[in-house]
């Protein structure tokens, strides 16, 4: 499938408009995120690009303003005001300062809570709920507070969201809608409530915590398992681990060790954890015994056991901690999936019940669809417990667990349908559950979706759309067209009747040959899978830059899978397979073990460019290196020619996991090196780079100590730049994160230490 060019050497013995909109009446939105208005794009991604962009705020420019923090803010209040700094700066190349409130000159964004704080900004903070917030124009300041830090933080993100055009796309690509930038009119009063206070997903890039992404994209919510994950109650009763039997809920021996538990993590971890986790195990071998069946028969389900047992640790707990607001979570999971009788058992007030909507569940239809006969069944089951429970959660599930690696799941025509059910029914705590690796289908699609739905599933389907819409042209590009068209054919294949045993329908443990070869009066019909990989052809032989080429690739993981499976050809399958596990090197683990341990570095030059690296086309009259191709020394010297263009950028993910590489020299000429270039390269020692580079991507020399990222030999960095020009492009991207921690930076006039 791939179309790669590689360099072709003389073989050596060495080998990121201004446009404001129009002022008008003060204006009160009580709710909801801003409506944007879809239009041409651009993009600016890396180091610093000013653009001829900006905003007025209660009439006045940006450039005059500064942020303002209170005395000794948190983390979390420092990190979204340097955050907001540098994302203005990169967008419009103005830089604002960051300050104490009371050192601010001029006017500012005041975020938090401070001696600033008018009577109008104290009021509307009355009216936030959760972790929601106010922003406020008044006077020529701009105010943007909640009653936590958290909430503050989200009205930040909401800010550079809906009034300058940025777009979180993923942990390590953001882009600047920049027709979508407009003014903050004079007087703008908004407080935004979240629908759901509780807000998580289960996503590689945010489980990882980096770069910001679990902030940027508004998740919230903490939640103390323990040992054992969700599945815990084996743990916490001392009776096995998560997949062993579950415990006799009618033993008083199994109520003292689990309340026994539930304390110590009260005493150690309160108030930072919302909720204590005190769930069946993973599995749906219940207790049987004579008094735990009658519980469940009474009840009319084997929630009904769990449920008082978890009652009576709620209970338990209240009378212990009178003081504390202290809550119990447990899942309505397998056998315990469906709502007891009310008039036996309900939750206490206290109580969290979390919903998981794997049982008895279509994804390919909306919950709440009339003509769906499987999704039913789940729907009442939600309608039931949504009357009796005070504190409804929901676990759901946007991943195909059949196959754990491609991950592809016909539900993405049914998201906002699904969510604005969850919301309807009074549901306060979201969970979603993700791809559990990053070879996902369009796992980073999924998670920016699922965020923007969690945050606000008020919005119409109309503006969901268009979200999405945005995401395939701003994220792929000029391949959008056709990856959409591919999302779509597998949407509607997942639909046809006589493919499965639901007929019509599909599970989360559908097998995916469903959606892409299925069976058809007893002979496999091919014709999905090869217009699937016409499509993904034209979408990877789009000349583009590097950052949407990588797009394109590493979303094309989960394609290579299902072709390595269900192609026509034995030939098609083992290309695909190759293909696959390549990627897999490059943009996720090592896999094929193809790359050899230290390369030969004597009689290589580091004036002579390398042979067998693959350079592509930008379509700006540049080239980029996107991959290591046959590259196998230890000497790496990346070239600044390519069929007469300049190379101005090291791809991401370009010498990711090259095992081979010692030293690796980047020449005068390259301006880029994006995220993730040279991850995992675990025998690289010494790197060398230009004064002319502007941008260093997230990781692009590794990540200091985290296996699998990390370059573990890497000791010495050579900058041809000065010391201060070296922060300033490390801070740009990795600073926060300090992903070169302890390296030695051997600057033009001295030295730094990350």
């Amino acid at each position: 499938m791939k179309k790669v060019i590689s360099i072709l050497c003389i073989p050596l013995i060495i080998l990121p408009l201004f446009c404001a909109c129009k002022s008008g009446e003060d204006v009160t939105t009580a709710a909801g995120t801003e409506p944007v208005t879809a239009g041409t794009t651009d993009e600016v991604t890396g180091a610093s690009d000013p653009g001829p962009v900006s905003i007025n705020i209660g009439g006045y420019p940006l450039d005059l303003f500064g942020i303002a923090l209170p005395p000794d803010p948190s983390e979390t209040l420092r990190s979204a005001a340097e955050d907001m700094a540098d994302l203005i700066e990169r967008e419009t190349g103005i830089k604002l300062p960051v300050t104490g409130c009371g050192d601010r000159r001029g006017h500012s964004i005041i975020l938090g809570q401070t001696e600033a704080d008018t009577d109008a900004v104290v009021s509307a903070r009355a009216e936030v709920k959760y972790d929601g917030y106010a922003l406020l124009e008044q006077d020529g300041d701009l105010y943007i507070t909640g009653t936590s830090d958290k909430g503050t933080s989200n009205g930040v993100y909401d800010f550079l969201y809906n009034y300058l055009g940025v777009r979180f796309y993923s942990g390590v690509f953001t882009y600047f809608r920049k027709n979508d930038i407009k003014d903050v009119p004079k007087g703008q009063r908004t407080v935004f409530e979240p629908a759901f206070p509780y807000r998580n997903m289960f996503d590689i890039e945010i489980i990882n915590g980096w770069n910001r992404y679990q902030a940027r994209l508004q998740c919230s919510g903490t939640l103390l398992s323990g040992a054992g994950g969700p599945h815990n109650l084996g743990w916490r009763s001392l009776t096995g681990g998560p997949y062993d039997t579950q415990p006799c809920l009618s033993d008083p021996a199994v109520f003292e060790a689990t309340l026994n538990s539930v304390c110590a993590d009260i005493e150690t971890w309160w108030p930072q954890y919302e909720a204590i986790g005190v769930s069946q195990n993973d599995n749906n071998t219940h207790c049987r015994c004579e008094k735990c069946a009658a519980k469940d028969e009474a009840a009319g389900s084997g929630m009904g056991s769990l449920l008082m047992f978890i009652n009576d640790i709620a209970d338990a707990v209240k009378e212990r901690y009178p003081d504390k607001d202290v809550k119990i979570l447990t899942l309505a999971y397998n056998y315990s999936t469906w709502v007891p009788d009310p008039e036996v058992v309900k939750p206490r007030d206290n109580v969290i019940v979390q919903v998981c909507t794997m049982d008895s569940t279509c994804f390919t239809h909306a919950f709440n669809d009339p003509d769906c006969e499987i999704n039913r069944v789940m729907y009442e089951n939600l309608v039931g417990w949504s009357k009796v429970c005070k504190n409804l959660y929901i676990w759901d599930y946007n991943y195909n667990h059949s196959n754990y690696v491609s991950s592809v799941g016909p539900d993405l025509n049914v998201l906002w349908d699904n969510m604005k059910f969850f919301r309807d029914c009074g549901v306060v705590g979201m969970f979603q559950e993700g791809a559990h690796l990053d070879t996902g289908e369009f796992c980073e699609m999924r998670a920016y979706l699922m965020s923007r739905l969690m945050w606000d599933p008020d919005i119409t389907k109309e503006d969901f759309n268009r979200l999405w819409d945005e995401y395939m042209h701003d994220y792929y590009g000029e391949a959008g067209p056709y990856l959409r068209e591919y999302m779509d054919l597998t949407q509607e294949t997942a639909k046809r009747k006589g493919l499965t045993a639901w007929d019509g329908h599909t599970s989360v443990y559908t097998d995916q040959k469903v959606f892409y070869a299925p069976e058809i009066n007893g002979e496999k019909d091919y014709t999905v899978v090869e217009k699937c990989a016409q499509l993904w052809d034209k979408a990877l032989s789009v000349v583009c830059d590097d950052e949407i080429h990588s797009h394109i690739e590493k979303s094309a993981l989960h394609f290579e899978m299902i072709l390595s499976k269900f192609a026509q050809s034995a030939a098609e399958k083992r290309s695909a397979s190759k293909y696959f596990l390549r990627l897999c090197d490059k943009y996720t683990y090592h896999y094929d073990g193809v790359i050899p341990d230290r390369g030969p570095t004597e009689g290589f030059s580091r004036e002579i460019p390398s042979v067998g690296l693959e350079l592509r086309e930008a379509g700006d009259g540049t080239a980029y290196v996107t991959d290591i191709g046959t590259f196998r020394a230890g000497m790496l010297v990346i070239p600044t020619k390519y069929e007469g263009m300049p190379v101005t950028t090291v791809g991401r993910n370009a010498i990711s996991c090259c095992s081979c590489v010692v030293e690796a020299v980047v020449p005068e000429g390259i301006t880029k090196i994006n995220s993730y270039a040279f991850r995992g390269c675990n025998n690289l020692e010494t790197v060398s780079l230009p004064a002319s580079l502007q941008y260093l991507g997230f990781a692009a020399l590794g990540y200091a100590g985290v296996d699998g990222y990390k370059c573990g030999s890497l000791t010495t960095v050579n900058y041809a730049g000065t010391a201060e020009q070296w922060k300033q492009l490390y801070n740009a991207e990795n600073g926060c994160q300090n992903t070169l921690a302890g390296i030695t930076v051997h600057c033009a006039d001295g030295d730094v230490i990350n």
